[in-house]
């Protein structure tokens, strides 16, 4: 968990590493094979009816998700299924892979994007709620940290949600190591989250 300033700003204590991979079983096979990860849970699409802003343009860019949780720190694999404009599509086509950027989940996340912004982070990626409500940023940072930082609301649901993530990737009475969803919603329906 985080500490010092960066928590005490309310950006969270909470924090997500995100991989962009261009081949979602590969990776996932790495990640369990080689790396000794228990289990993901992935989701094959999650665009959902969200509205997609990527440099300040509308678009129907789609990603196959997989989530796993190393202690407290969660595993984000991101893998884009479609060709629209996306910051993991120009990842990948810059030759890059890996470690794409850190998510962290502030209760106040209207104040802390805007906190951020004032600190010379500049905002490259937003998902729109279909009620028109920004859930998701990303910025590009200062050099001091050189990585996008992605921020996301920690509400209620999303706390119930991440907490059933966590439990079925830790579980010792699941056997696969990959735990498939066509969507989020589908596992949301599953799991009453």
């Amino acid at each position: 968990m985080l500490e010092g300033k960066l928590g005490s700003y309310g950006i969270g204590n909470r924090v997500q590493l995100a991989f962009v991979v261009r081949d979602m079983e590969e990776a996932l096979n790495y990640w369990v094979e080689k790396l000794g990860v228990k289990r993901f849970v992935l989701f094959q699409t999650n665009a959902g009816a969200r509205r997609l802003v990527y440099n300040g343009h509308d678009t129907q860019m789609d990603m196959a998700l997989a989530f796993t949780y190393l202690g407290d720190t969660q595993i984000e694999l991101v893998s884009p299924i479609n060709d629209e404009p996306s910051p993991y599509k120009d990842f990948l086509d810059a030759g890059r892979s890996g470690l794409h950027h850190i998510a962290f989940w502030p209760s106040e996340f209207a104040s802390e994007c805007q906190r951020l912004e004032r600190e010379g982070f500049e905002e490259i990626c937003a998902f729109y709620t279909p009620q028109g409500e920004k859930n998701v940023a990303y910025y590009k940072a200062p050099a001091a940290v050189g990585t996008i930082v992605e921020l996301v609301p920690l509400t209620e649901d999303r706390k119930r949600y991440f907490a059933k993530i966590r439990e079925l990737v830790e579980s010792d009475e699941i056997a696969d190591t990959v735990l498939r969803y066509a969507s989020r919603q589908e596992f949301l329906n599953v799991h009453g989250s």
